[in-house]
C-alpha cells in the first residue's frame, strides 16, 4: 500500500502564522484511468487511501484533506483519524446544469401514526375490551382482532370508536364519534370480512381519519353480538 503525500503549507490567515497539512496527490484518475483500475477491483475508496486523486470531469472530484493546524513545519501530525478528511464535490458544469433541470413537487405534509395509550368500554368499563397492547376491539384474546395502522391526526385526542352490528346480515358499521351523547359522529364503514378500512372524522376533530384492519372479523362479530347485544362505544385516546 502507498503512503498519502502531504506538505507544510503556511495558513496566512493566522497571527501568529500558523501551517496547515495540505494533501498532495500521486496520481488523478479521470474516467478512463478509474474504470481500468476498477476492473482489478480498486475502487475509489483504494484509490483515496493509496493517495490518489480521483476527479471525473463535469461531475465529482474526490480527494483526501487535512483538518490540522501546526505551529511550524517540523511539529508532529495530530493523530491521522483526528484530521483525516474525505472530500467530495461537484463540478461547475454538474451544479449548474442540475440546478437548470430541477422541478418541484410539493408533497402533502407527513402523517404521522397515531398511537393508541389507552382504551375502555363505556358499557361495562372493562378495560381489556379493546386490550391496546394486542389491538382495539379485541377483548381477552391474545390476537388481535382490530389494530389500527395509521391515520392522519393532528393533534392528541380523545373520541370513540363505535360498532354496530346489524341483525339481518350480520355485518359491522364502524365510525368514530365524539365523547359528547347523541354528538357529532363521522360517517359510517360497513365492513364484512377481514381487511383494511379508513374511518373518517366527524366535524371538528383533530383526527381527520383512522385506517383499521380487520385481522378476525368473525371474532369481532362474535363479541360484539354476544356479550354487547350487537352494539358497543370504546374510548380511545390518540396521540402522536
Amino acid at each position: 500500500m502507498a503512503t498519502v503525500q502531504w506538505r507544510p503549507e503556511v495558513n496566512a490567515l493566522t497571527t501568529p502564522q500558523s501551517y496547515t497539512v495540505r494533501f498532495i496527490p500521486r496520481n488523478i484518475l479521470g474516467y478512463d484511468e478509474l474504470a481500468a483500475e476498477m476492473a482489478r477491483d480498486k475502487t475509489i475508496m483504494w484509490q483515496l487511501v493509496n493517495g490518489n486523486q480521483v476527479t471525473l470531469e463535469n461531475a465529482f472530484s474526490y480527494r483526501l484533506s487535512f483538518n490540522a493546524r501546526l505551529n511550524g513545519p517540523d511539529d508532529p501530525l495530530p493523530p491521522v483519524e483526528d484530521m483525516r478528511r474525505v472530500k467530495v464535490s461537484a463540478s461547475r458544469t454538474f451544479v449548474k446544469e442540475t440546478a437548470r433541470d430541477v422541478r418541484l413537487e410539493r408533497l402533502p405534509e407527513e402523517e404521522k401514526l397515531p398511537v393508541i395509550s389507552s382504551a375502555e368500554d363505556t358499557v361495562l368499563s372493562l378495560s381489556n375490551v379493546l386490550n391496546p397492547d394486542v389491538g382495539i376491539l379485541t377483548g381477552s384474546a391474545t390476537a388481535a382482532y382490530m389494530t389500527v395502522t395509521g391515520g392522519s391526526v393532528a393533534a392528541d385526542e380523545t373520541l370513540r370508536i363505535q360498532a354496530a352490528l346489524d341483525p339481518a346480515d350480520s355485518r359491522l358499521h364502524l365510525s368514530l364519534l365524539d365523547m359528547k351523547e347523541n354528538g357529532a359522529s363521522g360517517d359510517a364503514v360497513t365492513v364484512a370480512a377481514n381487511g383494511n378500512y379508513t374511518l373518517p372524522g366527524f366535524a371538528g376533530s383533530a383526527v381527520s381519519s383512522l385506517n383499521i384492519t380487520v385481522s378476525n372479523y368473525a371474532g369481532l362479530a362474535e363479541l360484539i353480538r354476544s356479550g354487547y347485544a350487537g352494539w358497543l362505544a370504546d374510548v380511545l385516546v390518540v396521540k402522536l
